[in-house]
């Protein structure tokens, strides 16, 4: 439940880098992945083009909007890149529905992606090793 924050307690108002940098590594590995299933023929190539291409926009959405908001932050206000990572996962982030902890936030936002690149990337691992001359 709720806890009394102390004086000392840290609240964060946006996602630390290292989470962004998170993000990014898992799409690249989605991205390997997807690329893995291709197999030359004109029945992959259009589905798997569409996959990469969507995966690299949402992508490249979130790093341009990171980069502006980088661009035009606040000096007084925005100190959370000179925080540890440790210590903003020990922090509140403040959200639009409330606060959270950073560790749970991490989880919340990392959990899906890590599920779909991982699984992706054992697809594609156990396609290799079950049908070598498919993939």
């Amino acid at each position: 439940m709720a806890q009394p924050l102390g004086e000392d307690h840290a609240v964060s108002e946006r996602l630390h880098p290292v989470v962004g940098r998170i993000v990014f590594a898992l799409a690249v590995l989605l991205v390997l992945a997807i690329a893995s299933f291709a197999d030359g023929t004109d029945r992959t190539g259009l589905p798997l083009t569409v996959a990469v291409i969507f995966v690299v926009v949402a992508t490249g959405l979130g790093s341009i909007v990171y980069r502006i908001r980088r661009r035009h932050r606040d000096p007084v206000r925005d100190d959370a890149s000179d925080d540890s990572f440790s210590r903003w996962l020990d922090a509140d982030l403040v959200t639009y529905s409330g606060r959270l902890r950073g560790s749970d936030a991490l989880l919340t936002l990392l959990l899906p992606l890590v599920a779909v690149s991982g699984g992706m990337a054992a697809f594609a691992v156990l396609l290799h090793f079950i049908a070598p001359g498919a993939a």
